[in-house]
């Protein structure tokens, strides 16, 4: 008998050896690479097509591009405020899409005028447009890459594209676009020490202003800078530099204002309903950096979870809160009128006053009922706190709101005038 051994037979007429295993290795790395090298060769390809396309159907593509790669180094320079999703200069990479769109909502009066030029020829200097603007930002441009400033580098590139229209089509076009041109101004980033300093101030009050909530909650703090230490236990909680709020309440005024200039409001609307916009965001960061502070002892991964929300997502729900206040204020204004105007809004300031009362009175009974059956269990404190807090926040709101509406009802011509040029009539066009 042969004895049975531990070495296996080979399946194949050709053992597998190391050698052979290797060389098979190289031979596949070196098909995927050159099958990377075949599809970059492919894509570069299209895209020199592409390029070549949009250079004989597009006159100015020539300006375009350079313009484009110009923006390559200040970009790179913003880059790290623009990348943070919670920075208050978050918004500032989209605001030439939102320019764009604002220009592309004018489009019809903007070939009406190119129309126009062309068959009455403009005659003074300034209207003939001149490449004065144009000189002026290629040199500013220069100048900031020689202080590396990109405060400077972004006036300069806006300079040359306002210079690059005036040049090609004159000053009335520049007349037509002013409201783009000056709402693109919202790109060009402030010095990085005024903007540590205004997030510093903002992160501090919103601490303070959270901790005198929490107090009235019956959750004792003391607030020391941005950090809140509580009592009894002891804990301390430090607030990032996002509970500030201030990546919360600068986008959702910028697309508020946006929002209002693409409908074409009126100048009180688009000043008023920004405001609403700062105001509810700043309401809204100030719930979630007291609600942290309540959750800090009871919770830690709920406040966890607050104070690494994503300000997208406040922001979003400002805009929502705001498009439902214009309409809320719309329809209340089309009633008052239908009421005689002031003493409609009297009486609905006094509707908002009796609910804001109404949630106070909710509130105080179970204060006491808590505060007497808390002395035996520490879970009926928290309960009491919990309800505090859910009605609080109303109690506030409704007054506030009531008050507010008192304010203008006692005002007739306030509402006659204010209003009327809040929300216009629409002109129904003549045929």
């Amino acid at each position: 008998m042969i004895p049975a051994t531990d070495t296996p037979t080979p399946t194949s007429p050709i053992a597998e050896t190391p050698s052979s295993t290797a060389r098979a290795k190289d031979v596949s790395g070196a098909k995927r690479q050159l099958n990377l090298a075949s599809l970059a060769r492919q894509t570069g390809a299209f895209l020199w097509l592409v390029l070549l396309y949009l250079w004989l159907n597009l006159p100015y593509l020539w300006l375009i591009l350079p313009y484009l790669l110009a923006w390559a180094v200040p970009f790179v320079w913003c880059l790290p405020q623009w990348a943070d999703s919670n920075h208050p200069q978050v918004i500032q990479p989209w605001i030439p899409v939102l320019a764009f769109i604002l220009i592309a909502s004018r489009r019809k009066h903007l070939h009406a005028l190119l129309r126009a030029v062309e068959k009455i020829p403009p005659k003074t200097w300034l209207e003939r447009g001149n490449s004065a603007l144009l000189i002026l930002g290629c040199l500013l441009y220069l100048f900031a890459h020689l202080v590396q400033i990109k405060g400077i580098a972004v006036i300069a590139l806006l300079l040359i594209a306002v210079g690059a229209v005036h040049a090609l089509f004159g000053g009335r076009m520049i007349k037509s676009l002013w409201i783009p041109i000056v709402f693109s101004l919202l790109i060009i980033p402030p010095p990085d020490s005024a903007v540590d300093w205004v997030l510093l101030k903002f992160r501090t009050i919103s601490v303070k202003v959270a901790g005198v909530i929490l107090n009235t909650l019956h959750t004792g703090n003391k607030t020391t800078g941005w950090t809140m230490t509580f009592s009894p236990s002891g804990d301390v909680l430090e607030y990032p530099i996002p509970a500030g709020g201030l990546g919360v309440i600068v986008p959702s005024i910028i697309l508020t204002l946006w929002w209002t200039l693409l409908w074409r409001q009126k100048a009180i609307t688009c000043l008023v309903l920004p405001v609403l916009s700062g105001v509810i965001a700043l309401i809204l960061n100030i719930l979630r950096v007291t609600a942290a502070g309540f959750f800090a002892v009871r919770s830690p991964k709920i406040t966890e979870i607050l104070l690494q929300l994503n300000s997208w997502i406040l922001v979003a729900i400002t805009l929502v809160l705001v498009f439902l206040a214009s309409k809320a204020l719309s329809a209340l204004v089309a009633w008052s009128k239908k009421k005689r105007g002031a003493k409609a809004l009297r009486n609905s300031g006094a509707l908002f006053s009796r609910a804001g009362k109404a949630f106070n009175a909710i509130t105080i009974p179970f204060d006491y009922l808590f505060q007497g059956i808390g002395y035996l269990s520490k879970q009926t404190r928290r309960a009491g706190s919990v309800i505090n807090l859910i009605v609080v926040p109303f109690d506030y709101l409704f007054r506030g709101i009531g008050y507010l509406f008192t304010l203008f009802g006692r005002s007739e011509q306030l509402i006659e005038k204010g209003l009327k040029r809040l929300f216009p009539k629409k002109r129904s066009r003549r045929r």
